[in-house]
């Protein structure tokens, strides 16, 4: 993906206003301007300017307390997978900080989690439906069968031979 579908991928995610008023969106926002002329000088083979790591890493610590504060919905699950995918991308390419990688990628785990463990739920609660409406639907031959292994039972308790009376049957 090149600077400008990187550039118009974070501006559909901004117009979704997906985090809404938060100050979170704002930081994202001045933060990635930086990455992005970054990443743009490199594709050109500009030199570049040195950058302080520790906004960065606290912008992923802010993604993941958000993460793991607020309700999430799938659009915010892209939304954070993209941002560390660019962060990991970046670190990696341009300012070699293994703690923004390392936390990149950690972010990008759990949101995979997530989304899997949400997605099972849903399956599971689907499954327990459908297992209840069939749970209550027993065709009649259930009842027959039930009913004759009854008699069974109380056959072979009075002591009479359940065998011979089957086998009086001729089966």
């Amino acid at each position: 993906m090149n600077i400008l579908e990187l550039r118009v991928k974070l501006g559909v995610f901004k117009e979704m206003n997906i985090l809404g008023e938060d100050n979170l969106q704002f930081e994202i926002e001045e933060k990635f301007k930086v990455i992005f002329n970054q990443l743009e000088k490199v594709m050109k083979g500009e030199k570049i300017d040195p950058v302080d790591s520790y906004p960065y890493i606290e912008l992923i610590s802010q993604m993941s307390d958000y993460f793991l504060n607020f309700p999430l919905t799938e659009d915010i699950c892209t939304y954070f997978n993209f941002l560390t995918e660019v962060l990991y991308n970046w670190s990696a390419n341009c300012l070699v900080d293994k703690k923004i990688q390392i936390f990149s990628m950690m972010l990008n785990r759990l949101i995979e989690i997530k989304v899997k463990l949400i997605y099972s739920t849903d399956i599971m609660k689907d499954s327990f439906e459908r297992y209840v409406e069939l749970a209550s639907w027993q065709p009649p031959i259930f009842d027959l069968a039930v009913n004759y292994f009854d008699k069974m039972l109380e056959e072979n308790e009075k002591g009479n031979k359940v065998e011979d009376k089957v086998q009086s049957c001729g089966t």
